[in-house]
């Protein structure tokens, strides 16, 4: 078994940083994830780190906020100053890409074969798309602001610096013409992200896992629709809306709760994600095996 590289987003994805940028609202079981990634057994094949498209100074506060007392631990933190942008593009919100190749590069350890980004943009992914776990965007538990966008695509070209839609602010869409309504309190998706991440412990190769379907078992009914939720600038493979099934959902769910319970840690039965302090203690997660 080869060791595995998880490379982590920040914002929409773990947490919400608010627009003052003063309060962070916890994604619903981040403590339960958290726990996971750093516990013994996981750490035995699992390297985690941190790939924020934000600023240094905001990355900091979220990784202390996210990790707590977990900070240390983590492999390295990459913030906006790895994507490579002109000073004119750092300065502004353009739609950013993660190249993996760079974290291969600095940890020559790990390749395309191990590495697993978990982030809620596909767009962040098209240079290694099957190296990608997408996850719906976390809002904070509040409706998205840009749910509003058309699910049409846009009549001419979007620009290389223009920011594209949300993955989520499109999923909203769909999922309303569906007459599927999001509820906040039941948010398991990273539960669903432990599910699949123990499941990838043994793959020799993530990216041929994923590219080969193995993981999601098939296209669900709701990816016919995905030529809806494409622009022209980047079409992610149907893989990338996974979470837009509520059965694929609820499995892997079921798959990290008896994960969860292996390793012995323990989980509520309703975690609700909150506002809290930046600078609040984590309290211990997970109990004596």
């Amino acid at each position: 078994m080869s060791r595995k590289l998880i490379v982590l987003d920040l914002n929409g994805a773990l947490l919400h940083r608010t627009k003052s940028s003063k309060g962070i609202r916890l994604r619903p079981h981040l403590d339960l994830f958290v726990a996971f990634i750093f516990h013994p057994t996981t750490r035995d094949w699992l390297d985690a780190m941190v790939w924020s498209s934000a600023q240094p100074q905001n990355v900091s506060r979220m990784v202390s906020s996210a990790f707590g007392k977990h900070e240390t631990a983590l492999l390295d933190v990459w913030t906006r100053d790895k994507m490579d942008l002109t000073p004119d593009a750092y300065k502004r919100k353009v739609q950013t890409v993660k190249d993996l190749r760079k974290v291969w590069a600095a940890f020559p350890q790990h390749s395309q074969a191990t590495t697993i980004l978990v982030d809620d943009s596909p767009a962040k992914a098209r240079l290694q798309p099957y190296n990608q776990i997408c996850l719906s965007e976390y809002v904070g538990g509040q409706p998205s602001s840009s749910s509003t966008l058309s699910l049409k695509k846009p009549r001419r070209k979007a620009s290389s610096t223009q920011a594209l839609p949300s993955v989520d602010a499109l999923a909203d869409q769909l999922l309303s013409s569906l007459q599927i309504k999001h509820r906040p309190h039941e948010d398991n998706t990273l539960l669903a992200i432990i599910g699949i991440l123990s499941t990838l412990k043994d793959a020799t190769d993530v990216a041929a896992e994923m590219e080969n379907h193995h993981l999601f078992r098939g296209r669900p009914t709701l990816f016919e629709a995905q030529d809806r939720l494409n622009t022209e600038e980047y079409k992610p493979p149907p893989e990338a809306f996974w979470f837009l099934s509520p059965t694929l959902l609820s499995e892997w769910t079921e798959v990290g709760r008896t994960e969860l319970e292996r390793l012995g840690i323990r989980y509520p039965i309703t975690s609700l994600g909150g506002k809290r302090s930046i600078t609040e203690d984590r309290k211990p997660v997970h109990s004596k095996i």
